[in-house]
């Protein structure tokens, strides 16, 4: 329903702005894949914090850490919310 897209589109921007965040959801298995394309995704920050929603059953430990550190360096603030399950690599 585009009406409810147009809600969910409008919560993300409120969300975004009252945190000064940049939103990113990441769902699904922690990989190098997903860190690299993290890493790229993050290389020009619109915003001074950033905002991680993330649901994953884990994976690569290494990966998990760089996805930390890399949004620790680029970002003033990193703030992760926990969305659904959040199992092994995704708990570092």
């Amino acid at each position: 329903n585009l009406t409810q897209l147009n809600d969910i589109n409008s919560a993300i921007e409120g969300i975004s702005k009252i945190h000064k965040a940049d939103l990113i959801k990441y769902n699904g298995r922690i990989d190098q894949e997903g860190a690299d394309d993290l890493i790229k995704l993050t290389s020009s920050p619109t915003n001074e914090n950033v905002m991680l929603y993330l649901c994953t059953y884990g994976g690569s430990a290494d990966a998990a850490f760089k996805i930390a550190r890399r949004l620790q360096n680029k970002y003033e603030k990193f703030i992760l919310y926990i969305h659904g399950k959040c199992k092994s690599a995704g708990t570092l």
